[in-house]
């Protein structure tokens, strides 16, 4: 049986399927990702870049 996320005990993200759908086709930036395990992946890593980019909010209080 395939499946889409791999197996781990706790999920607090789901498949992005909208965004695995509607990939660009011919964008150089970002290139076509086929796989869907490769994608999970993919996105993965995207997700937690941008959580390290965001700003603390306790870091305005000094």
């Amino acid at each position: 049986m395939f499946h889409l996320l791999p197996p781990s005990p706790a999920r607090n993200l789901k498949f992005p399927l909208w965004k695995y759908l509607s990939q660009p086709i011919l964008n150089k930036q970002q290139p076509l990702i086929l796989s869907p395990r490769h994608f999970w992946c993919f996105y993965q890593v995207q997700f937690l870049e941008h959580c390290f980019d965001l700003e603390c909010p306790s870091s305005h209080l000094n």
